[in-house]
């Protein structure tokens, strides 16, 4: 069975040395979707302080699989002194 890899930035590199054996790109490709979820349920703090988390997912050639990035706009917020 191929194995994948699941990077992640958020701001540095989280190599995965490991990898994780899955039957195709497409069971890659599912999983790097609900990885991200799990991601930003456990941690989106992290996201919000950095702006973007970004999971790239490469086969055991070190091919591209997919990548996906998630980013965090926030709006700016008024302090009292500032509204008249």
């Amino acid at each position: 069975m191929p194995r994948y890899f699941f990077h992640i930035e958020k701001p540095d590199w989280s190599i995965d040395d490991t990898g994780t054996e899955l039957a195709d790109e497409q069971a890659a490709r599912v999983a790097a979707w609900r990885h991200l979820g799990e991601i930003l349920k456990d941690e989106a703090g992290a996201v919000s302080s950095h702006g973007a988390l970004r999971l790239r997912v490469t086969d055991m050639f070190q091919r591209q699989v997919i990548a996906i990035t998630a980013s965090v706009e926030t709006a700016g917020h008024s302090s009292p002194s500032d509204v008249e």
